[in-house]
């Protein structure tokens, strides 16, 4: 739609004899234009972005209904969803308005690796001229759900709504979101789609073109654990709430309309039948109860072993879960009296059951394995089409199946005559990010799936790691960039030859004494920039040097406080020259040890218990130590305290030195951020409140930029002022890992959002 111009009439006599009026005949013309020009402005295209069962019958009462929350809002006009495929982004962007970061996907999804064009190298003076170049990932997935005549597929992700064409696999439309998605269905109302979002509001979408229709916020109880699931229709919304009950909610209006209580202890799982009439609902004390929605009557009881996945047949006749000792079995129950029908083995690590359309058929998927489908009135399991792992499961009205594997690729079954379809772009939640900025190597790591390596400027592909390592939930490049290095809470630690991926060795470590898979604990592998060290320190005590090249082990380290170890994992660091490594402490005691032989060299008290920051200066003059109770700066000559100390009482959860050892930043866990001159150990501007993300710090080569992730986005900052310089917006949740990259001209973050983006100069 184009701007109406409104043109002016000329003057006339008329006008010229009435001198007084002129005045306010000008106000009223001024006043008619900007009315017409406000109706006719366009409006601004959208951005993307086995105990026996038991039969319990009770009457749940109502609960009156409260005051109502503030229904739909509408949106000004509906957010139009872009419907094109994603394109790459123009070679050039205005340096002065660099165009916004949730833009349209740029380049392709699909296209990891390909060459990202930018400017010269990142500064102080043009740090408010980066934007985001490039963006890779559609988002990770959190909800898949089928339109009632079988043509599409809805997929609800961290970046907003996809369309996809459940034949072809072809996206529709893309409809940006403020807020990460939770859960989508389609509604009882002809054509529109609902939405939970992280926000905690409702939304609803055109389900024909993804338009954005307006959104509602919901009423969240103070007693809500956070669990909560709409039913297939949409109309209701259950919530588990503290101590050990459930609300419904009419998302009509954000109403309650029922409360229901039947367990002893919390609720940990809640399923809706596929038809919306019955909620089943599992809690930590072992049982699963059945609910009729319309009126609230608890309709069954069982009781069970674990607290395993739930699924109800599309009639409401059946009742499958998963229970056993390490939930090794599925039972299935019918609904009306609780009787076990059937008994089938279930996967390891099961996490989720669906019966398919017509109630023949059991789909299950464990942490480890393949889907599996059983036949049941055969009681078999049929062979599994692939050995892929899934991740999430959903069936689909029209019949057959959508499947999120843990690459995040998606796959449709809409029919067993038909071959499946993949749908591919989606990236699974990023929990690493490793780089090798001297050939633009990058690797990511993501739950339930190998690591993958992609470059970042020259396009070329990169080989991917070979098997090895079912999962590596941190990754870093080592002895130069000639291995990538992954670590895994089940495997230990595995290595690849970089950049042909082929396998280069693994730890002999017991995978018991591992624990590295907790997002605070990723960082505690220490790699040496000289000497191809890695440093561990897992939970099951001792501390080991291995080889980078092979993983090899080399030293075993002493351990003097085995008892303690129970806490956790403890970090280690590398000297620069890699003659010396330090090991953190859940006491006050912080070990120096000589990588040659393993000795100790010194020990070192404080400051206070829980020692979990370390950082060693350039040159390997200074040792910084920070934990629960301040932060220390040792002399590496003498291992004294330093006579002069940053005045700093607080906790310290990071520690990292310049290049050029000039300033020391700190992080501490209330959420602050300060920047320290090493020279007299004054500090640098004022304590700036940001929490960083697990990963969130990087320098650039020469020191003269420093990147931080918070929840707020990404910040430059100018260290040498301890100035914040510029905050570019852009993941939709934390952010996993940060490097600068291609000689300082671009910036690279990957996050839980399923999405690595490219940040820089307009080339």
């Amino acid at each position: 739609m184009r701007t109406r111009r409104i043109p002016v009439a000329p003057s006339t006599p008329a006008a010229r004899a009435l001198p007084r009026a002129l005045p306010l005949l000008l106000c009223l013309l001024a006043l008619l234009s900007a009315l017409l020009l406000a109706g006719c402005r366009t409006p601004q295209a959208p951005a993307e972005p086995t105990a026996a069962p038991t039969v319990a019958v009770t009457q749940a009462s109502a609960t009156p209904a409260a005051t109502l929350v503030p229904t739909l809002t509408p949106t000004a006009a509906p957010t139009e969803p872009t419907t094109a495929e994603p394109t790459e982004a123009p070679a050039t962007a205005p340096a002065a308005t660099p165009p916004s970061t949730a833009e349209a996907e740029r380049p392709s999804p699909d296209g990891l690796g390909t060459p990202v064009a930018s400017g010269g190298p990142l500064a102080p003076e043009n740090a408010e001229q980066v934007y985001e170049l490039a963006r890779w990932g559609k988002g990770a997935v959190a909800s898949l759900a089928g339109s009632p005549d079988g043509s599409t597929v809805a997929v609800g992700t961290a970046l907003g709504l996809y369309l996809y064409d459940a034949v072809s696999g072809q996206q529709r439309s893309f409809t940006p979101s403020d807020s990460p998605l939770q859960q989508v269905v389609y509604s009882g109302a002809e054509d529109v789609l609902l939405g939970l979002l992280e926000d905690h509001s409702l939304a609803r979408w055109d389900a024909n073109s993804g338009a954005l229709l307006g959104t509602m916020p919901l009423d969240v109880p103070s007693q809500a654990t956070g669990l909560q699931l709409l039913s297939p229709d949409g109309a209701l919304l259950a919530q588990a709430l503290r101590p050990n009950g459930i609300q419904l909610l009419n998302t009509a209006d954000g109403s309650p309309t029922l409360r229901l209580q039947g367990h002893a202890l919390p609720v940990e799982r809640l399923v809706w039948s596929p038809d919306g009439t019955l909620l089943a609902s599992t809690a930590g004390d072992g049982t699963t109860c059945l609910w009729r929605a319309a009126d609230g009557e608890q309709l069954l009881t069982v009781g069970h072993e674990g607290t395993g996945p739930v699924a109800i047949s599309p009639d409401g006749s059946l009742l499958a879960l998963v229970t056993g000792e390490d939930g090794q079995r599925i039972d299935i129950l019918e609904s009306a009296t609780g009787a076990v029908q059937q008994t089938l083995a279930a996967p390891e690590g099961s996490l989720q059951l669906a019966f398919d359309e017509d109630g023949q058929s059991l789909l299950a998927l464990g942490t480890s394995g393949p889907l599996t489908r059983w036949q049941l009135a055969e009681g078999a399991a049929a062979p599994a089409e692939d050995q892929l792992v899934y991740r999430q499961l959903a069936a689909l009205p029209a019949g057959g199946y959508a499947a999120l594997r843990a690459d995040g690729a998606i796959l449709l079954q809409t029919s067993a005559d038909e071959a499946p379809v993949t749908i591919e772009g989606h990236l699974p939640p990023i929990l690493s990010l490793a780089a090798n900025p001297e050939v633009g190597l990058l690797a990511m790591a993501a739950e339930q799936a190998p690591p993958r390596m992609l470059y970042l400027y020259d396009g070329s592909p990169a080989a991917q790691p070979a098997p090895g390592a079912l999962e590596a939930l941190y990754l870093r490049f080592a002895a130069g960039g000639a291995t990538l290095v992954g670590a895994s809470d089940l495997l230990g630690l595995t290595l690849w030859n970089a950049p042909d991926g082929s396998l280069a060795g693994s730890t002999p470590v017991d995978p018991d004494s591992w624990l590295v898979g907790t997002a605070g604990l990723w960082r505690f592998v220490a790699v040496s920039e000289v000497g191809d060290l890695l440093g561990v320190s897992p939970r099951g005590g001792g501390s080991y040097l291995f080889s980078a090249l092979d993983g090899s082990l080399l030293q075993t380290l002493p351990d003097t406080n085995p008892s303690g170890r129970e806490a956790g994992p403890l970090p280690m660091a590398f000297s620069p020259d890699g003659r010396l490594v330090v090991r953190g402490s859940h006491s006050d005691e912080i070990l120096i040890f000589a990588t040659g032989d393993g000795s100790t060299v010194a020990m070192l008290n404080g400051p206070g218990e829980g020692v979990y920051a370390l950082a060693w200066s350039p040159d390997g003059a200074l040792l910084a130590t920070g934990g629960q109770e301040g932060l220390v700066i040792w002399s590496s000559e003498d291992w004294q305290p330093l006579a002069q100390q940053p005045d700093w009482t607080g906790s310290c959860s990071r520690l990292a030195f310049s290049p050029d050892g000039s300033v020391l930043v700190t992080s501490a866990y209330e959420g602050e951020l300060s920047f320290w001159r090493t020279a007299d150990w004054s500090l640098i501007g004022g304590m700036e409140p940001m929490l960083l993300d697990g990963e969130g710090l990087a320098f650039n080569a020469d020191g003269t930029l420093l990147a931080t992730a918070s929840q707020a986005g990404l910040q430059l900052w100018d260290p040498a002022e301890g100035r914040l310089l510029s905050t570019l917006p852009g993941h939709a949740g934390a952010v996993s890992g940060l490097a600068f990259m291609e000689g300082g001209t671009q910036l690279v973050s990957a996050g839980l959002d399923g999405t690595i983006r490219v940040w820089g100069l307009a080339p």
